[in-house]
């Protein structure tokens, strides 16, 4: 059949389910949070079944990442009151497996569904029975599967807002999504009191959402990384703008905060008493006599003046002088006629010396991010809210230097609250640990549960920051808002860096693309399996991060650092394949290895190639060359570890250089010590193309030295000639290897 149009819903009145269908129903006077098990905040609205929008806003437990409207949970937007019903016992069922009405049906879900996904399947489910009622269809017994596919063809496409037209299609999973709540109604017809689909009707003939929708298998993490020309000037101007700005920010609020309390202490005057204006007129003088701008009044107080019949001319217009009052004489607010007295004297003062925002007009110098040696203010004068902006920018700032040097998720960073950062703890060596404590919400019971995360003094610090930023509204409003979205506030940080204040602070200039929580995790990943390569951010080395993560999931096995060093892990396999295999097609082309392990290597290439030649031919035979040639050098591959300036393939501890040289014992599962690695000399070290410029630029460098050097040094000239000569050959090895 063809696809009818599905139009807008009708805000029209709702109509009640009739009393005695409901009264009929099994969950009927249900209180919905006792049944499904859900703690209740003291005092918050609890629903109940009959109600039409059950309303969990006071969900205790709810993470702080779950957005308002998906606690609300509306099934008045079901047109058909019997529907409306049936979408009720459907959603409520899905909550309570346990129930022995709901337990009883032979193919119901025995999982509860998350309370986080309730919002999301009552409105898809709402928008099915609504299409069937555009439709025609009066029961659910005459839906066919032709109904089925017309809803499918019907939201296959996007739909365009504003009028814009349609802009492809919708992605497979959230087709999926749509599709899934049409077949599960038709596992749990036997509860439903109203109305069900005829029996034996099961829609797509019980095939997976997944295939209906035609979605292809996602085999592994398929979340992009944030390519490095993204990543690297975000990673800059977050840290700049923490380590830097933040301090400044920091103590500007907290003086705010000490205003403000002391102003809650002061007394409100009826009228200006002598000693008042005695105080008054002094604090005026002095701001005469040392030149001092009177506090300005904020832009949208300014408005409201002039619409309440000020004159535009007024030099009292702009001046604060509430504010004025508060510094001077020490009350917190007076009435209209104190004000009618103190103008005069204001005016003359505010003539003479201007007025100007309160919050760092004298403001400390700071290094350019650009060019530490140009000082600049932190801040031109600002607003109270302008501050309060400020402050909330930094704390989204905080937000991506915690989320880039942890791997934190996003539901992770929004538990961040006032008990977050535990003090240091002084460990073995010297050595200092610094923890982020926060809850795991992916996968783990409702609510999450608690977890720690060992991290770098950076991130300690910064998410410190924050909680200091953030003060009493930290609990609410982790990173300044509370809602928390790591999208939005990542914006707003964007906009700052790419904007006036961010020119004239000199931070890069963040260019056009998605930088989101999942891709951030996703390069630190990349970036600690690849090492070493380089920097992560500025004076943060990724042997340090690797390190922090590593120590985490020790100090935790089971916890969150221990899911994200098993993604490490897998990524450092993919690398350490991919290298083995670059360097065996090198091999195939007559490109050989040098180094000291370079016959070694080229010994288990011959015999790789040996049993690839070996595969007998014919059709019983076939085998995935590519897959025989992984499983081939899976063992080599899994010996890879990453030099500087070579490739250490480690198969026997006993040959190591390093752990001789560093006077270790040798145990069958040591490790290579890779800073310590002479791989000139070591037996299990090779060189190949990539590593030919590490080698020249040390050779080159140590000439530069020679040169400046004094003849008169000669045991020193004679060292680093060895060093020339040594990075020299390696050089020549190289290029005579790679000759093809």
């Amino acid at each position: 059949m063809s696809s009818p149009a599905v139009p807008a819903r009708s805000q029209a009145g709702v109509v009640p389910i009739p009393p005695e269908l409901a009264a009929r129903s099994p969950f009927a006077g249900v209180d919905i949070a006792e049944k499904i098990g859900l703690a209740m905040l003291p005092g918050s609205h609890r629903p109940w079944f009959e109600q039409d929008v059950w309303d969990m806003t006071g969900m205790a437990d709810a993470p702080k990442s779950m957005k308002p409207y998906y606690k609300v949970w509306r099934f008045n937007r079901v047109d058909d009151p019997r529907w409306r019903l049936v979408a009720k016992e459907f959603i409520l069922a899905r909550m309570c497996p346990l129930d022995e009405r709901v337990a009883a049906l032979p193919f119901a879900i025995r999982t509860a569904m998350s309370p986080a996904s309730t919002s999301q399947v009552a409105d898809r489910t709402a928008a099915w029975l609504n299409f069937l009622t555009d439709a025609g269809v009066s029961a659910l017994g005459d839906v066919t599967q032709d109904h089925c596919d017309a809803f499918k063809a019907a939201h296959r496409r996007r739909k365009g807002g504003k009028g814009r037209p349609a802009s492809g299609d919708v992605a497979p999973g959230t087709l999926s999504n749509l599709v899934r709540p049409i077949q599960n109604l038709a596992l749990y017809g036997e509860l439903f009191t109203a109305d069900r689909y005829a029996e034996g009707f099961l829609p797509w003939q019980g095939r997976p959402a997944s295939q209906v929708a035609e979605a292809t298998r996602q085999v592994g993490n398929v979340s992009p990384p944030v390519p490095d020309a993204l990543m690297q000037p975000v990673l800059s101007a977050a840290s700049y703008t923490v380590f830097t700005l933040g301090p400044k920010v920091a103590e500007a609020v907290d003086e705010l905060r000490a205003h403000r309390a002391a102003v809650a202490k002061m007394p409100t005057i009826v009228t200006l008493t002598g000693e008042a204006a005695r105080m008054l007129l002094e604090g005026l003088e002095r701001h005469e006599r040392e030149e001092v701008p009177l506090p300005r009044m904020p832009t949208y107080a300014v408005t409201r003046r002039l619409k309440s019949g000020w004159d535009p001319d007024d030099p009292v217009l702009e001046v604060n002088t509430e504010r004025l009052l508060q510094y001077t004489v020490g009350v917190h607010s007076f009435p209209h006629p104190v004000m009618e007295l103190i103008k005069p004297a204001v005016a003359r003062v505010a003539e003479k010396v201007g007025t100007i925002y309160e919050h760092g007009p004298r403001a400390e110098l700071i290094p350019r991010c650009d060019d530490p040696s140009v000082a600049v203010p932190w801040t031109l004068p600002l607003q109270e809210m302008e501050l309060r902006t400020l402050a909330r920018i930094i704390q989204a700032a905080c937000m991506v230097v915690v989320a880039a040097l942890s791997g934190m998720r996003a539901s992770e960073l929004a538990e961040i609250g006032s008990a977050s950062c535990p003090p240091p703890t002084h460990i073995s060596s010297g050595r200092i640990r610094y923890k982020i404590a926060s809850k795991v919400i992916k996968k783990r019971r409702w609510g999450g549960e608690p977890d720690e995360w060992v991290v770098l003094e950076e991130a300690y610090k910064a998410a410190e920051l924050n909680l200091r930023l953030g003060g009493e509204r930290i609990g609410k409003a982790p990173f300044g808002t509370t809602s928390f979205s790591f999208a939005d506030l990542f914006e707003k940080f964007k906009t700052f860096v790419n904007g006036p204040e961010g020119r004239r602070l000199g931070l890069p200039h963040i260019p056009p693309g998605p930088v989101t929580n999942r891709g951030v995790r996703r390069t630190l990943a990349i970036a600690v399996a690849y090492r070493p390569g380089g920097l992560l951010a500025a004076k943060v080395q990724l042997k340090q991060v690797h390190a922090a993560t590593t120590e985490g999931y020790a100090h935790r096995p089971g916890g969150a650092q221990g899911l994200f060093m098993a993604e490490v892990a897998e990524l450092e396999r993919d690398r350490q394949m991919r290298l083995a295999k670059a360097a065996w097609h090198d091999y195939k082309e007559g490109r050989m290895p040098a180094g000291p392990g370079a016959p070694t290597l080229i010994a288990a290439f011959e015999h790789i190639d040996a049993q690839l030649a070996q595969t007998p031919p014919g059709p019983a035979h076939v085998l995935d060359a590519d897959q025989q040639l992984i499983n081939l050098l899976r063992p080599h591959a899994e010996r890879l570890h990453l030099g500087v300036a070579n490739y250490c393939w480690f198969r026997d501890p006993a040959k190591a250089l390093c752990l001789r040289l560093a006077g270790t014992a040798i145990k069958p599962d040591s490790k290579p010590l890779i800073s310590m690695c002479d791989a000139a000399r070591c037996p299990q070290a090779t060189h190949h193309r990539e590593h030919r410029a590490v080698w020249l630029s040390s050779a080159d460098s140590s000439r530069k030295l020679l040169t400046i050097l004094p003849r008169s040094h000669k045991d020193a000239r004679a060292r680093i000639q060895m060093d020339i000569d040594r990075s020299q050959r390696v050089v020549d090895a190289i290029d005579a290897a790679h000759t093809v």
